[in-house]
């Protein structure tokens, strides 16, 4: 589809279907936005933050993307940005509302989350009981230095996680909201991997794929391939170093590259499955 538009792997995409009945498939590719009907040459709509994985909602009859920097929300004709609108990584649509994930100028484990019907209100009132349809917050496991990496909607609620444990709000309204854990060890890694699949929520951890009913015991999806795991894992298990002799050498060093696949890694964790750079699941 997007063969001389973009030499990189198309990292996420996100259907639209507008207020007129019309289809577009939104796509992520390097730092850019595409928008095709498969009838016609892909159309840039808008630029991505550099190196950020585009998250996508559909809500309002419109398509909302976020990267942890900014956002961009196209109706199928423009795009338009929204005074206000918060910072985040992850993005969701549920109970009217918009939910906002990983949000980076407050803190990494929040979850904002807008009032009931429009994507433009997100003041918090000073007590969020009163006004039930109005904006509020969750802080997921704040004291535990880790990053949300997923957050998608449910049957049971919105399901949200971090490396090492999962979580999932449930209620309908500000005043009955509670966050319950889901599991204190088994986290989630990757957000693009988290679906709906006959019945269950499935997602990719550290260790392999994991489904949950909603209720009962987490269940390993993943034994049939458990040696292409291990082979993964194993592979990431080793990282090389190199020895620094003073405090200037510590002080001016920097990790120019980083993450999965680079020989010295500060974002990625030895022993783990780690999604490739590009690739879309469904």
């Amino acid at each position: 589809v997007l063969s001389g538009d973009c030499v990189a792997a198309v990292e996420n995409m996100a259907e639209l279907v507008t207020s007129a009945g019309s289809r577009q498939m939104i796509l992520h590719c390097g730092d850019n936005l595409y928008q095709t009907n498969f009838g016609a040459t892909p159309t840039l709509i808008s630029t991505v933050t550099a190196s950020t994985n585009a998250s996508f909602t559909r809500a309002f009859n419109q398509i909302i993307e976020v990267d942890g920097t900014r956002h961009v929300q196209y109706n199928g004709t423009s795009t338009t940005t929204i005074g206000g609108f918060p910072q985040c990584l992850f993005i969701e649509y549920s109970l009217g509302r918009i939910w906002c994930g990983r949000v980076t100028d407050e803190s990494t484990s929040r979850i904002r989350i807008s009032s009931v019907g429009a994507a433009t209100y997100w003041t918090v009132p000073a007590n969020p009981k009163v006004i039930p349809d109005g904006p509020n917050y969750f802080d997921i496991s704040i004291n535990d230095w880790q990053d949300l990496l997923c957050l998608k909607k449910s049957p049971w609620g919105v399901f949200a996680g971090k490396r090492n444990s999962l979580w999932i709000i449930k209620g309908y309204n500000n005043t009955n909201w509670y966050v319950q854990n889901v599991d204190p060890a088994i986290g989630c890694t990757d957000n693009r991997s988290v679906q709906v699949v006959e019945g269950r929520i499935q997602w990719l951890a550290a260790d392999g794929v994991y489904s949950w009913a909603g209720a009962g015991p987490i269940r390993l999806e993943s034994q049939d391939i458990e040696s292409l795991i291990k082979t993964a894992r194993q592979s990431t298990a080793q990282n090389e170093s190199w020895t620094v002799d003073s405090q200037a050498e510590f002080e001016a060093g920097v990790l120019n590259i980083s993450g999965p696949g680079a020989l010295v890694s500060a974002t990625s964790t030895p022993g783990s499955v780690q999604p490739g750079k590009g690739g879309v699941y469904s």
